[in-house]
């Protein structure tokens, strides 16, 4: 009966250890929810620890891929070098890693670009534009509420997945160890 505690006690202590030792994503630019006015020709990846250099990422604009110039892995850094600016639209990097222990992790990240266009002629508007007034009472740019709670939401998506699965993986080793435990005491007896 030692024999099990003693088994039980080193599963319970290595289970957690074991699921807890993946790199997560720290921070990325651009970051989750992002709007981007600038012209965006990288993109950078930062997770807790060195990823491996078999980790990959993917850029998408309407379910096509964007392909990039060059994706380099530098220590805990996935950086991605497009070949242009990227356009006004709605975007999202789909990324795959490999953390220390060869474990395979993925999430994904929203952003969007939205550019100002620049019209050759500025003096007249063109048959496609309207005739832009300010109306001093409403605000030129939409106010962005509830800005901290989109961050927190967004920034524990992939650590919710590997919460689950950290969850899953307890239960099941709980499971089999129980198991275990009374297999061995049928035998004893």
């Amino acid at each position: 009966m030692s024999k099990l505690i003693v088994l039980f006690f080193t599963a319970f202590l290595l289970i957690p250890s074991i699921a807890s030792a993946h790199t997560q994503l720290t921070g990325s630019t651009p970051a989750e929810g992002g709007i981007i006015s600038d012209e965006l020709k990288e993109i950078t990846l930062n997770f807790a620890e060195k990823i491996e250099n078999l980790s990959t990422m993917k850029l998408l604009k309407d379910g096509t891929e964007i392909p990039f110039n060059l994706v380099q892995i530098q220590a805990e850094k996935m950086i991605g070098t497009l070949p242009e600016p990227l356009e006004n639209g709605a975007y999202v990097i789909q990324w795959n890693i490999a953390g220390n222990d060869g474990h395979p992790i993925t999430g994904e990240i929203k952003f969007q670009v939205q550019r100002e266009q620049v019209n050759q002629n500025l003096n007249t508007p063109s048959a496609n534009q309207e005739e832009i007034t300010l109306d001093e009472d409403k605000p030129i740019m939409p106010v962005v509420t509830n800005i901290e709670e989109k961050i927190e939401k967004s920034s524990l998506e992939p650590q919710e997945k590997n919460s689950n699965w950290m969850i899953a993986m307890l239960i099941i080793g709980f499971l089999v160890i129980l198991g275990l435990a009374v297999i061995l005491s049928f035998r004893k007896k």
